[in-house]
């Protein structure tokens, strides 16, 4: 948020300082005509750029910019106080010199953002003031610009750096000028490092691949954004509390983005609720040379985004990546790890102590039923659920039958092969299995998918969904089974329209009201809570999405959008949403048998804690390693809850009449056994009996 403020404090005094330069090069030069020697802006950006912002129309964009709602929003935010103040600024200073404006006509403007020092950064300005300024003409608006009694103007190798005050804010801009370019900052490094650069041969005007970009991307509506990827996990590195895996892979795998900027307002000015899309849409071009699992995924072919039928519109982040099948991406993907020959013996390694383990051959039965898409999901995070629990893992089939198959072989040989029994339960008619196998995909399927440690997994459609915990995978099942999933959310349909659902290669998307629980654990201290103080203008862009889709060309079309809603909607709608999803599970749950499985060392006082034990407590195995289930059924005005073992009754048994307790007690192999007890209307004990092998035997009455 501090760059978003920042970028836009500056670029409204770039403009300032190009409004005042510009009338004193018109004002001198209207009737002379200098040749100009065209220098090209981007040999001065230096090399460590973030990302570079670059429009022709810097007035008719601030305008554009100044009009939309998304701004008209922002303006009310108190974080944005100093900014809004300054916009005002410029909106008087372009009406009061609109000759000049109207007279410069078009102007290219660059802005480049850079880290300068250890958790800090900075913005570069380069402004192409068309014509070239003469020595003498530098030197008098060096002049005007500075105080007579500042002597802290220098030259840098022989180029003339003039340091301006600004007395509203006590801030200082260092600006110089090479021909027909003036380049300012607040930071003067960045003006030294720009003149630098020229100099550099491998500077972003000599880059083929930046070229290639910049030829492949128009100038049209607001302007450019170009992302350099070298620098990605570092600049999130200043807003997150721990390195991030993704995001250093990305970084390595892909080079550049050239991405057109635009805006659309749906609806009219007057509707308080009209929302704005912000679109983002280019190219981007990717790193052949260093081995990667987002290079093997990009290189594997597309298919068509599909899982959205199973992912729960109350997923904070939902991540997409198709190819041809998982078989052309596990080749490309051992393909391009042999270039790396330590990390290549080191995963076949993993895949031999798995198949030598198990007895199975991990290619043929679990890779080969794998089909042409995964998706990874993050559940809206709660203080109650361990961080990892929150992953899914979408892996949709070849053949759901051929998956259950194959998953069964290999429960079967865990079960012969090691002291574990593969766990199995069943919710709403969908069976919960689980791989008793811990980091059984960090072994056979790298890195990426560690987070799902412990896999228990079902089946939904043509889908199977692992996760480390069951309660996940029951909310998912409910999400489902309530019709509550994204393909059947008009919210999100009417956002991923902006998205091509064929032939995709990569697709995330973020559901920013649900993804603030999730964000916490990952951002760090200081950007949590200037969240926390602005929450307002964080969800009103609730929607996030990012694609890449290859083109004829193997370089790869790119989307990314957003979009503004009213904050206050987005709040409303969010809650309805949760009070919907609360409403429609009573209704599923009063439909529905229910059933928990847990292991045998609960007290009989189980029924009145099962509530409050935790999910990931409930799914066990007992000390025979043989599985206990709870059975609770409804029929009328009676509620029967047992325990039973396979298909016979072993274990606590309750009955209710109108909510109240009437007999409890025990079953052995399917024959009461033990103390039983028989209450009153009133709750009090009636009745005591023994029973012995589903005998009653003689003992007193109470």
């Amino acid at each position: 948020m501090d760059t978003f403020k920042l970028f836009f404090r500056r670029f409204l005094y770039v403009i300032g300082f190009f409004t005042i330069i510009g009338a004193i090069v018109i004002s001198i030069m209207w009737y002379n005509d200098i040749p100009i020697v065209s220098l090209d802006p981007f040999s001065y950006v230096p090399s460590n750029a973030m990302y570079i912002v670059e429009t022709d129309e810097p007035v008719d964009s601030w305008e554009e910019i100044s009009d939309s709602k998304f701004w008209k929003h922002m303006q009310k935010q108190p974080y944005f106080g100093q900014l809004t103040k300054d916009a005002a600024s410029l909106d008087t200073l372009i009406h009061q010199n609109k000759e000049v404006f109207d007279f410069l006509g078009k102007r290219q403007v660059l802005i480049s953002s850079h880290i300068h020092k250890q958790g800090d950064y900075d913005f570069l300005f380069i402004v192409d003031l068309k014509k070239e300024v003469p020595w003498l003409l530098e030197k008098y608006i060096g002049k005007i610009m500075t105080s007579q009694e500042d002597s802290s103007n220098y030259e840098h190798k022989g180029n003339p750096i003039y340091l301006i005050k600004n007395e509203a804010d006590n801030s200082q801009w260092a600006i110089s000028i090479r021909k027909h370019l003036l380049l300012c900052s607040q930071t003067p490094a960045l003006v030294e490092a720009a003149l630098d650069e020229r100099e550099n041969l491998d500077n972003f005007e000599n880059n083929r691949r930046f070229k290639k970009v910049i030829s492949k991307t128009s100038n049209n509506n607001l302007g450019r954004l170009f992302i350099n990827y070298d620098l990605v996990d570092e600049f999130f590195g200043l807003y997150m509390d721990e390195p991030n895996q993704y995001l250093n892979d990305m970084s390595e795998a892909l080079f550049f983005s050239g991405l057109n900027l635009d805006m659309e307002q749906i609806g009219d000015d007057d509707d308080e609720n009209a929302s704005t899309i912000m679109r983002m849409i280019g190219t981007t071009v990717i790193n052949d040379s260093v081995p990667s699992h987002v290079r093997a995924l990009l290189g594997a072919g597309s298919s068509d985004i599909t899982a959205a039928r199973v992912v729960p519109q109350r997923s904070a982040f939902y991540f997409s990546a198709n190819f041809d099948d998982f078989l052309s991406y596990y080749d490309k993907f051992t393909e391009v790890l042999q270039r790396d020959e330590k990390a290549y013996q080191e995963y076949q390694n993993q895949i031999r102590t798995v198949e030598r383990l198990l007895d199975i051959n991990v290619r043929d039965n679990f890779f080969s039923w794998i089909g042409s898409e995964i998706a990874i999901i993050q559940s809206e995070a709660t203080s109650s659920m361990n961080k990892n629990d929150e992953y899914s893992l979408v892996l949709k089939t070849k053949s759901i039958s051929e998956a259950t198959a194959q998953l069964e072989f290999i429960g079967e040989k865990i079960r012969k092969r090691t002291p574990v029994k593969v766990v199995v339960s069943e919710h709403r008619g969908h069976k919960i299995s689980m791989l008793a196998v811990k980091g059984f995909f960090k072994l056979v399927m790298g890195k990426y998918f560690e987070k799902i440690d412990k896999p228990y997994f079902t089946f939904i459609e043509d889908y199977v969904i692992f996760s480390n915990s069951p309660k996940t995978l029951k909310n998912l099942i409910d999400d489902y089974e309530m019709g509550l999933t994204l393909a059947k959310s008009p919210s999100f349909q009417n956002f991923f329209n902006e998205f091509e659902a064929d032939n995709s290669n990569f697709f995330a998307y973020v559901n920013m009201p649900a993804a603030r629980q999730a964000l916490k654990r990952s951002l760090s201290s200081e950007t949590w809570k200037t969240i926390q103080q602005n929450e307002n203008y964080v969800i009103s862009q609730p929607h996030w999405g990012f694609q890449l889709r290859k083109d004829e060309s193997s370089f790869y079309d790119t989307r990314l959008v957003t979009i503004y809603e009213n904050p206050q909607k987005v709040k409303n709608d969010y809650k309805v949403a949760q009070e919907n999803r609360k409403k429609l599970l009573k209704q599923l749950n009063s439909k529905n048998i229910l059933e928990k499985v847990f292991g045998t060392e609960e007290k009989i006082d189980l029924f009145e804690e099962l509530q409050t034990i935790p999910e990931s407590e409930l799914i066990e195995l007992d000390k025979n390693n043989e599985e206990r289930r709870l059975i609770v059924r409804n029929q009328e005005d009676t509620r029967y809850e047992y325990e039973v073992k396979g298909s016979i009754k072993d274990g606590i048994y309750r009955e209710y009449k109108a909510g109240k307790l009437i007999i409890e007690g025990y079953y052995k192999n399917d024959k009461r056994d033990g103390k039983w007890r028989f209450y009153d209307k009133k709750g009090k004990i009636k009745e005591r009996k023994r029973y012995k092998d589903g005998e009653e035997s003689k003992f007193s009455l109470f």
